[in-house]
């Protein structure tokens, strides 16, 4: 028989407390030791489980900004050794003025005494990029390098440029160890290469986990990333890979003081929009292709990019591993 359990309540409090002021590791310290240990979020396929749960957890929970907490509820239930828990309440991060309204849920086991989370459930309504009020730096980063130490073969006319990284490429780095990461890296940049020049891209320049590349045809940077991410998909080394990617289309204008004008901007902001294992593709993007049966797109979306005046509208393109 389940009964209102006070302890679990002060338990998911106390998780809530760190998890909504970035301390990750208190908060993966909270996860069970046996499997299935599983989160599920709100994000398309941001399902994680297992030890790679374990291993990025914390991480994950580091990137938060600090958020204050308003309205908070948490009903509690418990049996002999198992229980749940719902916490409802309004959260303000830092890099927001306004409350979003969120609900997580629990499930806890009991292991040597000490009740420890089996499953969370995150659902909050709205796009990470809303909650979180601004973009990976990993895409600023590729950005500043894009700026300097390269050459397009296009040089004018419209191209389509695609940026890619990998989520969490820190947490993962830490978990195998800087030399077995950037064999890793290495190897996954290669295939990328790959893919693009298959499409007659162009790979304009790769940083870290990161990748900038144009194409003459926005049909044909569609299907490249739809190929990268299916490769990934399939790709059995570990470990596991989550790849985002973001696409735009637009006038290219090479000098020797710009590169190529402001689709690499738009790219890249897009791309930072993008949820992990999606493609982000540019209402324009989406045009160039007219009534293309061979693709379909989903979730649109109108959004803000940083450093680009007005809202922008975006669609997710689909792919299938």
């Amino acid at each position: 028989m389940m009964s209102p359990s006070t302890e679990l309540a002060a338990i998911t409090r106390r998780i809530m407390a760190a998890m909504l002021s970035g301390q990750g590791e208190t908060v993966a310290n909270f996860l069970s030791t046996k499997d299935p240990v599983l989160f599920c979020g709100s994000a398309v396929r941001e399902v994680w489980q297992g030890q790679t749960l374990r291993d990025m957890y914390a991480a994950h929970v580091d990137e938060f900004p600090l958020t204050q907490i308003a309205n908070e509820e948490v009903h509690a239930y418990a049996a002999t050794d198992t229980g749940w828990s719902l916490w409802t309440g309004d959260v303000t991060p830092s890099t927001q003025d306004h409350q979003i309204p969120c609900r997580l849920t629990f499930v806890f086991i009991l292991e040597n005494g000490i009740w420890r989370v089996q499953h969370i459930h995150n659902s909050v309504a709205i796009s990470n990029l809303d909650v979180l009020g601004y973009e990976h730096k990993a895409f600023e980063q590729l950005l500043e390098a894009a700026k300097s130490g390269f050459r397009l073969d296009q040089t004018e006319g419209l191209a389509t440029v695609m940026f890619s990284d990998i989520e969490n490429s820190s947490g993962l780095a830490q978990m195998i160890g800087d030399r077995a990461w950037a064999s890793r890296v290495s190897d996954h940049l290669d295939m990328v290469a790959r893919v693009v020049g298959k499409y007659d891209g162009q790979l304009v320049k790769s940083l870290g986990d990161g990748s900038m590349a144009s194409f003459p045809s926005a049909r044909a940077a569609l299907r490249s990333a739809q190929d990268i991410q299916r490769t990934n998909a399939r790709d059995t080394a570990e470990p596991a890979l989550t790849l985002r990617i973001g696409l735009h289309t637009g006038d290219v204008i090479q000098t020797k003081d710009d590169f190529f004008g402001t689709v690499v901007n738009k790219s890249a902001r897009i791309a930072a929009t993008a949820t992990p294992g999606t493609i982000a593709v540019s209402d324009v993007c989406r045009a160039m292709i007219g009534r293309a049966d061979e693709f379909a797109f989903s979730n649109r979306s109108t959004v803000s990019l940083k450093g680009i005046e007005g809202t922008h509208v975006l669609f997710q393109l689909e792919w299938t591993p």
